[in-house]
C-alpha cells in the first residue's frame, strides 16, 4: 500500500491524459492497486434504489459493468446520506443482508460520494478488500480528490450527451421546414443545415463539407450563374 502522496501521484499519472470511459477505467484500476484493495468500482445513479457501474475492476482486471440494487449495502449510505463509509474489517457484520459481500469474501470497504457542481450526488467511488485494512482510513484524501474529478467528468459526459440529443431534435425540426435554413457560429462556421438547403446541391457532400457559410454561398452563386448561362 502506498502513502497518500504516492497514491495521488500514481493515480494522477495514470489518468491525466484520459477522458470519458478511458478515464473511469484507468481511475478504478489505479486506485485499487495504489490503495491495496482487490475490488474498485465507480458508479452513476440509475434511480432511487439502483446504481450502474461505470468502471469495475477485480484484482486489476476489468469486469463487465452492471446495474445493482444498493439497498442494505454499504453503498446505500454513501449515496443516500452522502456519507464516507469506511470499514477496516468485518464489513459483512455491519451489512449481513448484503449477500454479495459474503460471496466475494469481503473484509473491508471504503466508499466516497461523487458530488456534482450543484451539490447533488451523481455517483460514488468504492473499494472492497478481501483482507483487513488499517483502522485509519488511509486514502481518504486520495478518494476525495478523485471523486471530485470523476464527478466533474461524469457531468461533462451528461452535458455532451444532452447536447447531442438536442442537436438531433433541432435537426429533425429544421428538416421539416420548406425554407432553406442554415445556422452558423460567430465565425460563420456552419453548425446545422436542413434538407431544403441541401437540395440546392447536386452533390450533397459539397454542402456537408462546406465548413464556412461563404463557401456555401459561393457554390449557390456559381450554380445560378451556370443556369443563367
Amino acid at each position: 500500500m502506498l502513502s497518500e502522496e504516492q497514491a495521488i501521484k500514481v493515480i494522477l499519472q495514470g489518468t491525466v491524459s484520459n477522458t470519458g470511459q478511458e478515464f473511469f477505467n484507468a481511475l478504478a484500476k489505479k486506485m485499487s492497486s495504489a490503495l491495496g484493495y482487490s475490488h474498485a468500482w465507480i458508479t452513476e445513479i440509475v434511480d432511487i434504489h439502483h446504481l450502474h457501474t461505470i468502471a469495475l475492476f477485480v484484482n486489476g482486471e476489468p469486469v463487465e459493468n452492471s446495474i445493482y440494487d444498493m439497498r442494505r449495502t454499504p453503498c446505500e449510505s454513501v449515496i443516500v446520506d452522502m456519507n464516507i463509509e469506511h470499514h477496516a474489517d468485518n464489513v459483512q457484520v455491519h451489512y449481513p443482508q448484503d449477500k454479495s459481500l459474503l460471496k466475494l469474501g469481503a473484509r473491508s470497504y471504503f466508499g466516497v460520494p461523487m458530488i456534482g457542481s450543484k451539490g447533488d450526488i451523481v455517483g460514488h467511488l468504492a473499494l472492497l478488500g478481501d483482507k483487513p485494512m488499517p483502522n485509519e482510513p488511509n486514502g481518504l484524501t486520495v478518494l476525495k480528490i478523485f471523486a471530485s474529478r470523476a464527478g466533474a467528468e461524469l457531468e461533462r459526459i451528461y452535458i455532451e450527451r444532452q447536447l447531442k440529443i438536442q442537436q438531433k431534435e433541432t435537426q429533425k425540426t429544421l428538416d421539416t421546414a420548406m425554407d432553406c435554413i442554415i445556422t452558423v457560429d460567430t465565425n460563420l462556421k456552419i453548425q446545422t443545415i436542413n434538407q431544403s438547403a441541401l437540395k440546392q446541391f447536386e452533390d450533397k457532400n459539397i454542402a456537408k463539407n462546406a465548413s464556412k457559410l461563404s463557401s456555401f454561398i459561393d457554390h449557390i452563386s456559381a450554380k445560378k450563374t451556370t443556369e443563367r448561362g
